[in-house]
């Protein structure tokens, strides 16, 4: 038992409601005796409504059973004013457990209240006071033929008014004084009893039901938040795919610098030897060629810039790696039969290299390669250089060697 709720209706000796009387809702215990569980206040029609928890047993405390339950009146008085007792009782189930009692209407009664005597005619003036007894409902005629029809009987001689139709009733050997309205009264304390129980069942599912649509509320913020969550999951993914594809892109496009170097040299040359059949008067004496892209980590390879990149700006081109050949072809002189070996220019300037192969008989074509100064080599020396030290070369063939620039 989680609650328990109680109503009764104080009228007074006149028959009038009483409202504005201060009452208290007192439940019996085993182990404590009379505690009051609720308190309340009469309204205009006289109706006191309870509503109390009652407190469980501590650990190995003589358990509540069947709690006795009255009200009673707030006065000064030593021994309490006790309205009402018992009442009709009723429980809601396992599933609400809720003990609902009806005490009825119920008579205050004031210069005839007195004193509880135990059966041994002495007075208990400190246990309480008898100010309240249930009050018997004035009977009307239509009433009484209710209650007496129910039973089958009518009284002998006794004139029924229904609403203008006037019955007469037959008679028969059951008296109208054995027509009692004990039964009108346990009917409408039932009736009530049953009423208050299951306003009691719909306040209960009225909780239940705001509880789930609070709880359904939660699961929907909880699905929007989720989905939102996907949703940018989603686009980290494209974003990451997008990216990955770029980088595929560039990989693809990364050509080794030597290729290069070595492609521009050869196609200068061809120019020369060309313009030389054409006695056309010129050569090329000097070229520069510079490249926009990204180098690899290792200096050996680059993916040029593409048309989308110009695309973006002149900004986006700028802040790009360069890579600057510059090429001055030499003629060639006459073969000899013997190969000469490429001196090791690694670590050389600009200067000691050209004479180093100027000294092997070979030529010198100049790149560069920012950021390419390490632990090693510093800004202005020779970090790579192809053919490799050692190979042998005709006399007067080109040596690439690539510099480390800021």
């Amino acid at each position: 038992m989680q609650q328990i709720s109680a109503t009764a209706r104080i009228l007074g000796a006149d028959g009038n409601p009483v409202p504005g009387l201060s009452l208290v809702l007192e439940v019996f215990s085993l182990a404590d005796g009379w505690a009051q569980l609720a308190a309340g206040e009469t309204g205009r029609d006289g109706i006191v409504n309870f509503s109390g928890r009652p407190e469980a047993p501590a650990q190995g405390g003589t358990p509540v059973h069947a709690p006795a339950l009255r009200v009673v009146e707030k006065s000064g008085d030593t021994a309490p004013r006790v309205l009402a007792t018992g009442g009709v009782v009723t429980y809601g189930g396992p599933r609400l457990r809720i003990l609902t009692v009806d005490f009825g209407e119920v008579e205050r009664l004031d210069t005839t209240r007195f004193a509880l005597r135990s059966t041994q005619g002495q007075p208990q003036d400190r246990v309480h006071v008898v100010s309240g007894l249930p009050r018997r409902v004035d009977l009307s005629m239509a009433t009484l033929t209710r209650a007496v029809t129910d039973r089958g009987v009518l009284a002998t001689g006794t004139v029924a008014d229904l609403g203008g139709v006037t019955s007469t009733a037959t008679p028969t050997a059951t008296p109208l004084a054995s027509v009692s309205a004990d039964r009108f009264n346990a009917e409408l304390l039932t009736f009530t009893a049953r009423e208050t129980t299951l306003r009691n069942e719909l306040s209960a599912r009225d909780l239940l039901l705001a509880e789930n649509q609070k709880r359904l509320a939660e699961l929907e913020d909880s699905a929007t938040k989720a989905a939102a969550r996907a949703e940018a999951a989603e686009k980290e993914k494209a974003e990451a795919a997008a990216e990955a594809a770029a980088l595929r892109a560039a990989a693809s496009r990364e050509a080794p610098l030597q290729t290069i170097a070595l492609s521009i040299g050869k196609e200068a040359a061809a120019a020369n030897t060309a313009m030389e059949a054409e006695a056309a008067g010129f050569r090329i004496a000097k070229m520069q060629v510079s490249l926009k892209g990204s180098v690899t980590p290792d200096g050996d390879r680059i993916a040029l810039a593409t048309a989308a990149d110009a695309l973006k700006g002149p900004a986006a081109v700028e802040g790009l790696q360069g890579v600057v050949f510059d090429f001055v072809p030499d003629r060639k002189p006459a073969p000899t039969p013997a190969g000469t070996p490429v001196p090791d220019v690694l670590g050389l300037t600009e200067s000691a290299a050209r004479r180093a192969l100027a000294a092997a008989g070979l030529a010198l074509s100049v790149a560069t390669r920012p950021g390419g100064a390490t632990g090693r080599f510093s800004v202005g020396q020779a970090v790579q250089q192809a053919p490799a030290p050692g190979q042998q070369l005709p006399p007067g063939e080109t040596v690439i060697v690539v510099f480390a620039a800021p």
